[in-house]
């Protein structure tokens, strides 16, 4: 049994709507609380992995409407993508993710060749503050031109070369935000999330979920190294300390749209931030969005009725077979499995392959597709065939060039059923020519 997928615009918009919806989720949710947040967006991530597929298996279901005035805006009948837009949304997305590769791998090697800390003194204070959080890992201590962290190069810790003259405290700040982020793995985590929403470098606003993550990672990053101090304002004087070794002078832009830093002191501080409040907006959008989604999982199905003398004499009439006059060619033969007899506006006959031809090769191929309501073939797929994958792509290919004629060129004819998407079935059966008799 072979069945095809056929990406088709409704699968790119559904897509488009659903990360549109996480991401607008993840700007109002758990405002109050940093970890939740964080464990909000990787779950999105997780969610926006696993989303293609679910829609691409639920791409059959689809629920009718009696409003024919709109038909226009239905998706569920919708029109296949080209091979060539699916392939530059490919190429764009493995281009994307193996930059973001080579770039962690430079970074990593970077961190490997930064001069190792022999101070004793930052050696026990750093060993201090890994036993305080439970950190159990074997780390690595370097100087280098400003604090980080990375668990992709093996657990290393880079402080500035001017840590030997901080206070102990300020030095006990910054390594223990540092091991907390060890201790998550942040950067990994980072990086995966960053992998995931480079497949959807067609939706802009994902990167949205991507800055909400690394805000609520540094938030909870703090909330937890804030406990290894004896009080807040300790924590954040060694913040402020480890922010004055960033030598790179910031933009004009993010110095008017305000630094991370007094974003987390205000925090710290019960001091609430000065802007809009927008989280009704959001939520607004939110559910614009979700009915959006819901509303292309629509088919708005007609009100008029099909002719009289279809709906009685289909119902009784024996299946009908399509066969070509004889001749000395090959011979395919149509015949109605299930479903009613439709109309062809645009006939697509299979081709006979070239291969069963030499190889005096006889079969047939059931196929299943449903009819939308303008006439077009929707998701055709192979449900039985002898022999197996011989005829199939040939009788998919010749489907998927061919229209019925739809419910609405019936005007004219008194009709008494009401039109809806047809489900057919037929069998096409594939026949070598008949040689003479010597």
């Amino acid at each position: 049994m072979t069945d095809v997928l056929h990406i088709d615009v409704r699968w790119i918009v559904q897509l488009a709507l659903c990360s549109a919806l996480l991401a607008c989720i993840a700007l109002v949710s758990f405002r109050r609380n940093a970890v939740t947040r964080r464990a909000y967006a990787l779950i999105a991530g997780l969610l926006l992995t696993a989303l293609p597929f679910a829609l691409a298996a639920s791409s059959g279901w689809h629920w009718t409407l009696p409003f024919e005035a709109v038909a226009l805006l239905s998706l569920a009948g919708s029109v296949p993508i080209p091979l060539w837009l699916v392939a530059l949304w490919a190429g764009v997305g493995i281009g994307l993710n193996a930059t973001a590769l080579v770039h962690a791998a430079q970074a990593r090697r970077r961190l490997r060749t930064l001069p190792a800390v022999e101070d004793a003194d930052i050696l026990a204070e750093a060993e201090a503050v890994a036993q305080r959080l439970a950190f159990a890992r074997p780390f690595r201590l370097h100087f280098g031109p400003a604090p980080c962290s990375s668990s992709l190069a093996g657990d290393r810790i880079v402080l500035p070369a001017d840590a030997k003259r901080w206070q102990r405290s300020t030095l006990r700040a910054v390594l223990a935000h540092e091991i907390v982020h060890l201790l998550r793995r942040d950067d990994v985590c980072l990086l995966a999330l960053r992998l995931v929403l480079h497949w959807y470098w067609f939706a802009p606003w994902v990167a949205l979920l991507r800055r909400q993550y690394a805000s609520a990672m540094e938030q909870s990053c703090d909330d937890r190294a804030a406990e290894c101090l004896p009080s807040c304002a300790e924590y954040l004087d060694g913040v402020l300390c480890a922010a004055r070794t960033q030598r790179k002078a910031p933009s004009i832009a993010a110095a008017l749209a305000g630094s991370e830093i007094v974003v987390r002191f205000q925090r710290f501080l019960g001091v609430r931030e000065r802007q809009l409040d927008v989280s009704g907006v959001y939520w607004g959008l939110t559910v614009v969005l979700g009915a959006a989604l819901l509303a292309t999982s629509i088919e708005f199905a007609s009100q008029r009725p099909l002719p009289t003398w279809t709906a009685a004499g289909v119902a009784n009439s024996r299946p009908m077979a399509f066969e070509p006059p004889p001749s000395a060619l090959p011979r395919i033969r149509e015949r109605a499995v299930a479903g009613d007899e439709r109309a062809i506006r645009r006939d697509s006959r299979p081709i006979y392959p070239g291969h069963a031809l030499e190889n005096g090769i006889e079969g047939h191929a059931v196929a299943a597709f449903r009819v939308s309501l303008d006439g077009r073939v929707v998701r055709p797929r192979i449900i039985a065939s002898a022999p197996p994958d011989v005829f199939d792509n040939a009788v998919l290919r010749a489907l998927g060039r061919r229209e019925y004629v739809s419910g609405a060129d019936a005007a004219g004819v008194h009709l008494t059923a009401p039109v809806a998407p047809a489900h057919l079935v037929r069998r096409f059966e594939f026949r070598l020519p008949e040689l003479p008799n010597d």
